[in-house]
């Protein structure tokens, strides 16, 4: 109930006011919502139409993490090759969540994060330092953190990586671009964003 009910509020408030992506921290005087989880990674290349497993090579992987805005029913998906990967801990969490916050951020004073209660990657206290850390240098007024229960670990980021898998079974890619070009057009509307880990534009440091 609570969880419907945060949702429910954030998209009535992103509705109520015109909000832009990447505004200055605390210049919105209200209260946002977020959630993050990691998807099953993906191998590439990738063939709609392949039989079988591909024969004297070796797939690339590609790892998966969306941040979703709970408001603009929006999410960016953040794509890390195996080269680029520092594996799904802590660090890694915190710094795609600082590259979103800084990018995609609506700057709200006050937020809601919600996530699954997986220790090594959430409920640690890596991701409690870092969230104390934006309340302490001004970045954000205040910051709440609640993690799912057990068993119930379905929600807003799931969705978005349900409509993207059904892209990518009907796909072609053979490069990181196609898989983030799978992203795009996943959705019609433009809901879901592709944002590569090596983008040399927009790099995330980690």
């Amino acid at each position: 109930m609570l969880y419907n009910f945060w949702i429910i509020s954030t998209y009535l408030y992103m509705q109520t006011y015109m909000l832009t992506s990447g505004a200055a921290p605390c210049s919105l005087e209200g209260m946002m919502g977020y959630s993050w989880d990691y998807a099953q990674q993906v191998h590439y290349p990738h063939y709609s139409h392949q039989v079988g497993k591909l024969f004297f090579k070796t797939p690339r992987k590609c790892e998966v993490f969306g941040i979703s805005c709970e408001g603009s029913a929006k999410q960016v998906f953040y794509l890390a090759d195996e080269g680029q990967s520092h594996g799904k801990g802590a660090n890694a969490v915190v710094s795609q969540d600082h590259n979103y916050l800084n990018t995609y951020g609506l700057g709200e004073q006050h937020a809601h994060f919600q996530c699954d209660n997986c220790c090594g990657q959430n409920k640690n206290n890596i991701v409690i330092w870092y969230l104390l850390w934006r309340v302490l240098v001004g970045l954000h007024r205040s910051i709440t953190l609640s993690f799912m229960l057990v068993g119930h670990t379905k929600f807003t980021p799931d969705w978005h990586f349900g409509i993207w898998k059904s892209k990518w079974r009907n796909f072609n890619a053979e490069t990181l671009p196609d898989v983030a070009a799978s992203v795009a057009l996943s959705s019609r509307t433009g809901h879901n964003i592709p944002q590569l880990v090596g983008d040399t534009s927009n790099p995330v440091v980690i």
